[in-house]
């Protein structure tokens, strides 16, 4: 890590310009390259030069070809550059000409008339007055060096160790909601409250909870990195236990004169039983859980069903002689 130095004179804007055009990467974003996380080299490993004839030793990429797993500064291929922490504190983030090797945006072939670059001020969310995170250098193959701004010193997470950090957080605490019908009830005692044939059943999502009803959002931490994830709901599918499928949102209740009459035109998300019969009703509900966090991003989808018996009868019509009308 380089030690603190105090500025020699105020940052010229044509320096100033130049970090910010090469340091546009945003922290953690994906590599362009080809890249194998299962074979990153450790400190001090090379490339194999042939695979086949050492299958043991780690391998790198770029576009097909192999290359050195680790660069010239230290640092461990990522699949378009070496990648090393060059700072940890804003107080060790200052480029001084002369300092050998990575003048940003500069091959080191090339003479520098310089000035002093406070990298933590160009590239921290808020400048010093941001305290964690680290400064990562990145050396191209072609030579040029690059730096950004991440949240830790540490590697970023994988996607896999996200993924699961957000399933450990979200599975468990999305659950089906309860199925609403009308006419009629799920899993009835009453034989006299049922649905009726040719009565259009009304259906919609009961007591829905987080990730169902509204969005839900979460944040945790992961290994430094700040891990968002939003459970959002996709859909809710019946399956009406006739051979058929509704596909909803959250639908509805009905009110006032569907609640004595037939509804015309029917529910948009409902059925109508043709037939008297007790009918198994599964409602699966789909909800997607979007979540970002150290330059990376994902959707995890979550299945969530629940079940009931759903009686249907046949409307019996009494005509009393005498009360007939004309």
């Amino acid at each position: 890590m380089r030690s603190a130095k105090t500025l020699a004179r105020p940052l010229l804007a044509s320096v100033a310009v130049a970090v910010l055009i090469v340091t546009a990467q945003p922290a953690g974003a994906s590599p362009t390259g080809d890249f194998h996380p299962e074979v990153t080299a450790p400190p001090g490993a090379e490339a194999a030069g042939d695979p086949a004839e050492n299958p043991g030793s780690p391998i790198c990429y770029l576009g097909g070809s192999v290359v050195s797993c680790l660069g010239d500064n230290g640092g461990t291929w990522n699949g378009s550059c070496w990648e090393v922490v060059w700072a940890d504190s804003p107080d060790t983030a200052i480029w001084e000409p002369g300092q050998a090797g990575g003048a940003p945006g500069w091959n080191d072939v090339n003479a520098r008339s310089g000035d002093v670059i406070d990298l933590w001020k160009s590239l921290a969310p808020d400048g010093r007055a941001t305290t964690t995170g680290a400064i990562v250098q990145c050396l191209t193959p072609d030579g040029q060096y690059t730096y950004f701004w991440r949240q830790s010193a540490e590697p970023p997470p994988s996607v896999e160790e996200l993924t699961a950090a957000v399933r450990l957080r979200v599975e468990g605490q999305i659950t089906a909601p309860g199925i609403g019908v009308f006419p009629g009830q799920l899993d009835g005692t009453d034989p006299t409250i049922t649905g009726f044939i040719g009565w259009p059943a009304w259906f919609w999502a009961e007591d829905p909870g987080p990730g169902v009803g509204a969005p839900w959002t979460i944040e945790d931490t992961v290994r430094g990195y700040t891990l968002r994830a939003t459970a959002r709901l996709v859909d809710i599918v019946y399956d009406t236990g006739d051979k058929h499928t509704v596909t909803c949102g959250l639908g509805a209740q009905p009110t006032g004169p569907n609640r004595h009459h037939p509804a015309s035109p029917p529910p948009k998300c409902g059925w109508t039983y043709q037939e008297r019969g007790h009918y198994t009703i599964t409602a699966t509900t789909h909800v997607a859980v979007d979540w970002s966090g150290a330059g990376r991003s994902g959707t995890i989808p979550i299945t969530v069903d629940r079940s009931g018996g759903y009686d249907v009868a046949e409307i019996q019509v009494l005509i009393v002689p005498g009360n007939e009308k004309p």
